[in-house]
């Protein structure tokens, strides 16, 4: 739930710097922002997925 907020919020911020930037290289800062935006949601969301079966498979090899 924190995290959507977040995302939300900085989605907000970044929209935001597009379409108030004038020069070029404004615009070319702001679309790397989007690039790090949308690069770190799939890497929060592939830790997400992937935590619970890293801790599930060690936990199955420490056990066994």
């Amino acid at each position: 739930m924190a995290l959507a907020a977040v995302v939300v919020i900085w989605g907000a911020y970044v929209g935001i710097k597009i379409a108030i930037a004038h020069k070029n290289e404004e615009k070319i800062n702001a679309r790397d922002m989007v690039k790090n935006l949308i690069i770190g949601i799939v890497i929060i969301f592939v830790i997400a997925m992937g935590a619970p079966l890293l801790i599930n498979g060690l936990s199955a090899w420490v056990t066994a």
